[in-house]
């Protein structure tokens, strides 16, 4: 049986029909989904998808999803892209942004917005539906540097592309948050040349805005940065001296304001001793312990003794002035006014104008001092202050000699070992 060359040509234009075919299947890529919040800036047929810059693929048809929630593209990437569709590819709409810190996605207003792509790291399962992000990830195409999470209560300003400011130079940028039912938890991504500033002891603050307090000496006014004024912001500091070196994924309460935070932090230093007081009056947290009209300390809380007799009052005397209480030390209340009636006539005490309207708590020490106390010893807390306590004028250029007692002030003598009282422990869980 002989072979026809008439057999040639069709054989010949089958197998050119067979490599079109191979090459049009190829061309045409895979297929996938991505999920949007909306479809503002995209178009069928026309939006690309880019990996770094280079167009990768095409979006070829948007439709609103099933719950009318959301919006699905279907968008067809180029074969060779199908080893990086894998768990973690990422996804994000690319469009011109204007901030504080620069502008970006300016290309786009002359080739208009395209889809973003971030592939995740080989290895990762096959995957073909994605979710695409609200906002472009701070952390893509190599970025390096270390994350830290941030637990609020309430944005109050921050959001996802924020500043993160140290001593007034942008190092980071809020990457994300989340709610995880109880907080907010913000990620925070400091860059790499400035990952060292970040220490286990650093304090994180709330710069958005600006704090404003009226009190008798005035109105304060307190700007952190005119970047963080317009689109919020956080800063961090490290107060005293430097911890380790943060680790990835190291976790920081985030304060209200610079305040609070350096607050916290000199809540662990110093004297800490509990007064006691058979009513509370107008003392709250935070009001001023004072020596001489001087603020050397702070109330840290207060509490109820467990069978309702009496107040026990936490107070801190920070470390400079420690010196200054000893074992014969009185306390009392600045709070308010007061007033008695004698033989001389009616007279009204009242403290500085200050402690009048925010209270507070002062001591005095006699010209023959005591012996210095530990923390954790307790002090009466009398209502007012006694004229000859005014008086008193104690030498106290140097710090006391011996080692310090732990007291109780219904102990006489204040003894070693007699501050066994309720008041132990009674504050441990707030302040540890």
């Amino acid at each position: 049986m002989s072979f026809s060359t008439l057999w040639i040509i069709p054989l010949v234009a089958a197998v050119i029909g067979l490599t079109l075919a191979y090459r049009a299947w190829e061309e045409r890529g895979v297929t996938v989904t991505i999920s949007f919040q909306n479809a503002d800036g995209l178009t069928a047929g026309k939006t690309p998808i880019r990996y770094l810059g280079v167009s990768i693929g095409m979006v070829e048809q948007i439709n609103v999803g099933g719950e009318f929630d959301d919006v699905i593209v279907t968008a067809r990437l180029h074969r060779e892209s199908a080893t990086h569709l894998v768990k973690g590819t990422r996804f994000w709409i690319v469009k011109p942004r204007l901030g504080t810190g620069g502008v970006s996605g300016l290309s786009t207003l002359v080739s208009g917005d395209y889809i973003a792509m971030d592939p995740g790291k080989k290895g990762g399962g096959a995957k073909k539906k994605f979710t695409g992000l609200p906002e472009p990830p701070l952390d893509a195409f190599g970025w390096q540097g270390i994350r830290v999470e941030l637990h609020a209560n309430r944005l109050h300003g921050v959001e996802v592309g924020s500043p993160v400011i140290y001593r007034d130079v942008i190092v980071g940028a809020i990457g994300r948050y989340k709610f995880n039912g109880e907080k907010l938890v913000l990620e925070a991504l400091i860059n790499e040349p400035y990952r060292n500033f970040v220490r286990a002891n650093s304090r994180f603050w709330n710069a958005s805005g600006f704090d404003l307090k009226a009190g008798v000496s005035g109105v304060k006014f307190h700007l952190e940065s005119a970047i963080t004024f317009i689109q919020g912001g956080v800063s961090f500091d490290t107060f005293g001296k430097q911890g380790e070196a943060a680790k990835e994924g190291a976790s920081f309460q985030l304060y209200s304001n610079k305040e609070q935070s350096k607050a916290s932090y000199l809540e662990q230093l110093g004297l800490h001793i509990t007064l006691e007081a058979s009513q509370l009056g107008s003392i709250e947290e935070g009001d001023p312990v004072s020596y001489r009209e001087m603020v050397v300390g702070r109330v840290l809380n207060h509490d109820l003794h467990p069978d309702g007799r009496s107040v026990g009052i936490l107070i801190q005397i920070d470390t400079p002035y420690e010196k200054f209480v000893r074992s014969n030390t009185v306390f009392w209340n600045t709070s308010g006014i007061s007033a008695d009636l004698s033989l001389t006539g009616f007279h009204i005490h009242t403290n500085s104008l200050e402690s009048l309207v925010k209270g507070g708590v002062a001591f005095a020490t006699p010209d023959s001092t005591g012996e210095p106390v530990a923390r954790g010893s307790v002090f009466e807390l009398h209502p007012k202050a006694r004229d000859s306590w005014q008086g008193w004028s104690p030498s106290l250029e140097s710090p006391p000699k011996g080692e310090p007692v732990k007291l109780h002030h219904k102990v006489e003598g204040g003894k070693k070992g007699d501050a066994l009282h309720w008041f132990k422990g009674l504050f441990s869980k707030k302040h540890q």
